[in-house]
């Protein structure tokens, strides 16, 4: 979702307790953000939209009692509410101003902030360096005499809180993220504070999908190559006028398969049978017959949690052969063969992310929250009394967990001038402290950021498939002869059946 501009308002200055105006939100993912200045005193003791207290992100003094302070409310109550900023007594000025986005990353405010001051200066400068992509900026700036306060470099003004006080922003998403500077200019010299800070905006709604598989696979032969007797018994003469003959056979075959929790069983069974006989000569005192059956089964099963397969075989044979007496012959012959095959398959698996932590110098922010086992990017900018970005002497970083053991320490990597960063990855739930120090030119600088491991939560992924084949095929064929009559059958039968069943989980 993209970050847009949805309404300001502000409110003239006044020697009062406090000051009041109305403000509108419209919109969905909102973010409401309000500047208030004072002067002479450090009087603002807070901000409420709609009877909600609003949070304080950073606050600035200069050296003659000017203070500029930056309030930000997420998910703000939609409609015309009014803003009442609260302070001491009558006596010290106040100005309040107020600006509303829609489509706002509605956790982790501020993405990137900071401040800057200039005693003397007729224009000012304030950077941010923006982490996620598609950010925008917005900047409150404020002097302490009557001067015309204007949108310079980069800067586009919204809202005017009094003649020496105004809200400004970038007036566009910052794409790649990086560095953005805005600037503020003023009629004439005179000193000017400025509290900047970028946001984020709404992340497209996630879907997590994961596949897992399984393997199995069943052959299961038989054959049998037949299988006769015979019998004859004849006088000295005798004539065989008649044949009969019979003959059948069944084949069947089944598979089924089940599935819970990334499991998979299958079994399969294959049976085929047969049988003929034959009698002939019924006229005389003569027999004969002939039968054959064969039959086979195999059932396989498997089961897995990640991922499994199994493969199994079986197969069977037979032969025999036939005799005959007296002047008559008979041979019979069947064949059968029955195959089935299943597969399934299952795996699961998790990813972890990276989680990103920056800040400038001189620092402490409210706590991040990162999974366990994840991998945490701290970053840090150093910054001289000139707001510049400058390497710092023996620069460290460390661990505390919260009894102050340091858990880790090191020397962190340099990404450019004045930006250091490290990697840390705990497998260990609890409150931890990061530091970051080094000495700049005039003074020495330390960057805290308390951070929280919590408990991972496995993000589960699950699809299944499987599929199963049987065919089976049977054949038989018979003759019988001698010197009167002869006689033959043959018969065939085939069947094949085949099932498949998938899922998927997200």
């Amino acid at each position: 979702m993209a970050i847009a501009f949805d309404s300001a308002s502000g409110a003239t200055e006044g020697n009062q307790a406090g000051v009041t105006f109305a403000h509108t939100c419209t919109g969905s993912n909102l973010i409401l953000i309000v500047a208030a200045w004072s002067h002479d005193l450090d009087s603002i003791t807070g901000v409420t939209y709609d009877g909600d207290a609003m949070t304080l992100l950073d606050h600035i003094t200069t050296e003659f009692g000017y203070h500029t302070y930056f309030y930000y409310k997420i998910a703000p109550s939609t409609g015309a509410n009014n803003v009442i900023v609260s302070g001491g007594g009558v006596t010290a000025n106040k100005w309040g101003a107020a600006v509303s986005y829609t489509g706002v990353k509605q956790t982790g405010f501020a993405d990137d902030n900071a401040k800057n001051s200039c005693a003397s200066c007729d224009t000012l400068q304030t950077s941010v360096t923006t982490i996620l992509d598609n950010c925008w900026v917005v900047l409150m700036s404020g002097t302490g005499t009557d001067r015309t306060m204007g949108a310079g470099t980069g800067s586009t003004i919204r809202t005017v809180g009094g003649e020496s006080f105004a809200i400004f922003d970038n007036g566009a998403p910052k794409t790649p993220a990086g560095g953005v500077d805005m600037t503020v200019d003023l009629s004439g010299n005179s000193y000017i504070t400025s509290v900047i800070a970028s946001f984020a905006p709404e992340p497209p709604s996630s879907s997590s999908s994961s596949s897992s598989s399984s393997s199995f696979s069943s052959s299961c032969s038989s054959s049998c190559s037949s299988s006769s007797s015979f019998s004859s018994s004849s006088s000295s003469s005798c004539s065989c006028s008649s044949c009969s003959s019979s003959s059948s056979c069944s084949c069947s075959s089944s598979c089924s398969s089940s599935k819970s929790s990334c499991s998979s069983s299958f079994s399969s069974s294959s049976s085929c049978s047969s049988s003929s006989s034959f009698s002939s000569c019924s006229s005389c005192s003569s027999s004969q017959s002939s039968s054959s059956s064969s039959s086979s089964s195999c059932s396989c099963s498997s089961s897995c949690s990640s991922s499994s397969s199994f493969s199994s075989s079986c197969s069977s044979s037979c032969s025999s052969s036939c005799s005959s007496s007296c002047s008559s012959s008979f041979s019979s012959s069947s064949s059968s063969s029955c195959s089935s095959s299943c597969s399934s398959s299952c795996s699961s698996s998790r990813s972890h992310a990276t989680g990103f932590v920056t800040g400038e110098a001189d620092m402490v922010r409210e706590t991040k929250k990162f999974e366990k086992g994840m991998t945490v990017y701290l970053e840090c900018y150093f910054r001289n009394m000139n707001s510049q970005l400058e390497n710092p002497t023996s620069p460290t970083w460390k661990i505390l967990d919260n009894k102050s053991n340091i858990v880790a320490s090191g020397i962190p990597f340099s990404k450019g001038t004045g930006i250091y960063y490290f990697f840390w990855t705990s497998d260990t739930i609890g409150d931890y402290v990061t530091i970051f120090r080094g000495s700049l030119t005039g003074r020495s600088v330390a960057f805290r950021r308390k951070i929280k491991i919590i408990e991972t939560k496995a993000v589960k992924q699950f699809s299944s498939s499987s599929s199963c084949s049987s065919s089976s095929s049977f054949s038989s064929s018979s003759s019988s002869s001698n010197s009167n009559s002869s006689c033959s059958s043959s018969y065939s039968s085939s069947s094949s059946s085949s099932c498949s069943s998938s899922c998927s989980s997200g």
